[in-house]
């Protein structure tokens, strides 16, 4: 059985262009260096350009899609809004970015369906924390963030420690694949989002 689900898996992903004439290729050799978040769907994204002509504050607003943090009474409160009074999530370059991340969920979530594959991956993206996350990369107070986008404290620390993994696995990506710009605004997120309240030892307190 688990032979099979292999042979199946490698027949996907030489379809996909991870694998070809059994060499991996450059979205194998991305995915491999992605451990905090689907490293499909953030190997789809990178090799898409769509990251491209971000800088690192929406950079790192985009690295929040594979976060967990939630809005707390999402019934009575709008985490959305910005400070020009604009969702993240509803301007264009976000709204194109999304896109992209969603049909590459749906597309892959029905392979794994169709061929009866028990991968247990998730194929869901969370927009609850990009305003956030923007304005902490914004220089904006991480108490005034919280109780403005009404989020636990906890979870959104251990969020922008994830964006903080995840830009490192960027800049490390970077190399392979010869993208000097995007290396930079990650090495921006790196210098920026571990700050105060921000830090591994943080989170035993939360």
């Amino acid at each position: 059985y688990i032979q099979s689900q292999l042979q199946v898996i490698k027949v996907i992903l030489g379809e996909n262009d991870y694998i070809k004439d059994n060499t991996l290729q450059v979205k194998a050799i991305i995915s491999s260096e992605i451990n905090e978040c689907n490293e499909i769907l953030l190997t789809e994204l990178i090799t898409s350009n769509l990251l491209d002509n971000l800088d690192f504050k929406e950079l790192g607003a985009v690295l929040s899609l594979f976060g967990d943090s939630k809005i707390i009474n999402k019934n009575n409160f709008d985490n959305s809004i910005d400070n020009s009074g604009t969702k993240l999530s509803e301007q264009y370059k976000f709204k194109t970015i999304i896109e992209h991340v969603t049909k590459t969920a749906i597309k892959w979530n029905n392979l794994e369906t169709m061929h009866f594959l028990d991968m247990n991956y998730n194929w869901e993206i969370n927009k609850e924390a990009m305003n956030a996350t923007y304005e902490w990369l914004d220089g904006s107070d991480f108490n005034t963030i919280s109780r403005k986008y009404n989020i636990y404290e906890g979870n959104l620390i251990k969020d922008f420690l994830k964006i903080f993994n995840l830009a490192a696995s960027l800049r490390t990506i970077s190399e392979h694949i010869n993208n000097p710009q995007l290396s930079i605004t990650s090495s921006q997120i790196m210098d920026i989002i571990t700050r105060d309240e921000v830090s591994i030892e943080s989170l035993y307190i939360n």
